[in-house]
């Protein structure tokens, strides 16, 4: 594909356009989505390089030229018909359409805009299109994933009722009518109390507020043996079950699933794995709409484009180096996005959140009984993920005596869940992800030697906002835009004296501490144009970096950034202008680096 333009916002030089659209120009700065702008023949006036690398050409070869010269001719026919249809009806309209990308099919979500003159004529149309081609992929995955869940509600071999606060029936699966003699029809839009004697009505309603009150640590509150039902013909039975709510619209359902005790725990494991694999495609989705997209042109930044784009079709693992806020997560979801498994769900784990006697509950999953508290079998991130890919951020946390459970899955796809004795396998392409050097950890013999070279196959760093300073404009404007649309706010502008603030900032947070700032910006700013306020680095002297060959390690770096942010902050470790809210950190993984570093509060 030829390289775009640097140049392709250029002025409109066309009958009627006089001057350029502020808000064409206000996204021509940096809008990762195809903006342009088109006369009343549909001859492209101008475009941006966004614009421009999708089409596949260059600005100087799309101007005055209209569709049919780029698009194959059924698809140039559908898009020059919607540009009539905004210029006939003088409103915005919306379509979908799928263009060939780089030989590949792409879905745009296109919204067109009439441009008018001073005199209120129409003299063209004003145009945005935004690749949605991986949300779509996403919504399909959970439309069959939501489909899969109905079917097994319909077949499970236990009673499944939902009921909503008036305790009226909502959903009764098939089993519940053999197990209540009732057909779901007599049942659905009618009371439960018919199915429930008192002890049963008591205890739904102290679930009810217990999750009201948010008093319930699981999602799920479980009832054993002694609790009974009743049947339609009167006859009393005894259950067990386990009671959930859900939030749907405005009302909180409760679903009961009255278990078949010999079948029980197969259906319950293929219930919970679904969920689970319906929220993160919810998550999915949530991710692809927030604009969280990597954004920049700098060299640094393409190559890592490039390196995503060589490893994300294999299984290879990948190890994703790089400071705290650069974006690691970023290039994981990329990964899985552009890789064979984009299908399946990409699930995450933290390594340093969580204490370290939870971990491998949270890797492997566990056995009823097989620790204090545990009171049901739990599926662990890896079996929830076989088929697709697990991200393993800050991995070098990990706890030793884990790693060569960790290793074992890495080579054999095998592990046991915790206090279990069958050996489960899965087919999970593992991201990795760390802030740390884990060369000093191997020599002090904290990481094994074995993991780590089988972790680091294809290693990416991914560099500091300092190594790509020429992005900072690009990232100021799309927070910009994200937050202040996010916040229903119009913000148009960013100032020279605020840009070049941000850009002489060395940024010891990166792109999460920038995007942290502007978020405080947008909130503050009265009017169209970005203000920092009092921002407190506004006017500082940027801090000079080491050069690299200092006698620094990762740790001494890590530490010396924090201690200044703590001091900056007056030792303050959270609330709104607490270290850990300028370190783009939870409070407690903050108080957990703080501990590790050996770092406390002078006296």
């Amino acid at each position: 594909m030829p390289p775009a333009n640097d140049t392709a916002a250029v002025g409109l030089s066309s009958a009627g356009f006089s001057e350029e659209p502020r808000l064409l120009r206000a996204a021509l700065d940096g809008t990762t989505d195809s903006v342009f702008v088109k006369d009343l023949d549909g001859r492209y006036v101008a475009i941006n390089a966004a614009g421009a690398r999708y089409i596949g050409r260059r600005a100087d070869e799309i101007l005055g030229r209209d569709d049919r010269a780029f698009f194959p001719p059924e698809t140039a026919a559908a898009v020059i018909a919607h540009d009539r249809e905004v210029l006939q009806s003088g409103e915005p309209h919306a379509f979908e359409v799928t263009l060939p990308i780089a030989g590949q099919p792409r879905v745009f979500l296109s919204t067109k805009t009439p441009y008018r003159d001073t005199a209120g004529r129409i003299v063209g149309l004003i145009g945005i299109s935004r690749d949605i081609t991986e949300r779509k992929r996403a919504e399909e995955a959970l439309r069959e994933s939501e489909e899969r869940l109905a079917l097994i509600l319909a077949s499970a071999l236990d009673a499944i009722v939902t009921i909503d606060e008036q305790r009226i029936v909502r959903l009764f699966n098939s089993a519940a009518e053999e197990v209540f003699r009732c057909p779901a029809a007599a049942a659905i839009g009618q009371s439960f109390d018919r199915f429930a004697p008192p002890a049963l009505r008591e205890m739904l309603t102290r679930c009810r507020t217990a999750f009201a009150q948010n008093r319930v640590k699981k999602p799920y509150v479980w009832v054993p043996t002694g609790l009974s039902a009743l049947r339609a013909d009167g006859e009393t039975f005894p259950i067990e079950a386990t009671i959930s709510q859900v939030q749907f619209a405005a009302q909180r359902l409760l679903t009961l699933i009255l278990r078949d005790v010999n079948d029980r725990q197969q259906a319950q494991q293929k219930l919970r794995k679904l969920h689970l694999e319906n929220l993160y495609l919810h998550e999915e989705i949530k991710a692809h709409r927030s604009h969280d997209e990597m954004v920049g042109e700098s060299p640094a930044i393409q190559n890592v484009r490039q390196m995503i784009d060589q490893v994300a079709m294999t299984d290879s693992t990948v190890l994703v180096t790089g400071e705290t806020g650069t974006g690691k997560e970023l290039v994981a979801q990329a990964i899985h996005g552009q890789s064979a498994r984009r299908g399946a769900i990409l699930v995450k784990l933290n390594c340093a959140a969580l204490p370290a006697g939870l971990v491998e509950s949270e890797l492997f999953g566990h056995e009823k009984g097989a620790f204090t508290g545990a009171l049901a079998r739990k599926i662990g991130r890896f079996e929830m993920a076989d088929g697709g890919t697990i991200f393993l951020d800050e991995v070098g946390d990990l706890p030793l005596e884990l790693q060569p459970k960790l290793l074992r899955v890495l080579q054999e796809g095998e592990f046991e869940r915790v206090g279990g004795t069958e050996t489960l396998r899965v087919n999970v392409r593992v991201v990795a992800a760390t802030n740390q050097d884990l060369d000093p950890a191997l020599g002090q013999q904290r990481f094994r030697a074995a993991l780590y070279y089988r972790l680091n196959v294809f290693p990416i760093r991914v560099p500091p906002l300092r190594e790509r300073a020429d992005d900072i404009p690009l990232l100021a404007r799309h927070f910009t835009v994200a937050l202040a649309r996010r916040m229903g706010k119009r913000i148009d502008a960013v100032p020279a004296r605020t840009m070049a603030a941000l850009c002489a900032y060395t940024w010891p947070g990166n792109v999460r501490e920038l995007q942290n700032v502007i978020e405080r910006a947008v909130i503050l700013s009265p009017g169209p144009t970005l203000e920092l306020g009092e921002w407190p680095r506004a006017n500082a002297v940027p801090q000079p970096i080491a050069p690299e060959n200092a006698a620094l390690t990762l740790a001494d770096v890590e530490r010396q950034h924090i201690l200044r942010v703590l001091e900056a902050a007056r030792w303050r470790v959270s609330g709104p202008h607490g270290a850990a809210t300028v370190l783009g950190l939870k409070p407690s993984t903050l108080e957990s680096r703080l501990k590790k570093l050996g770092i406390t509060r002078p006296t």
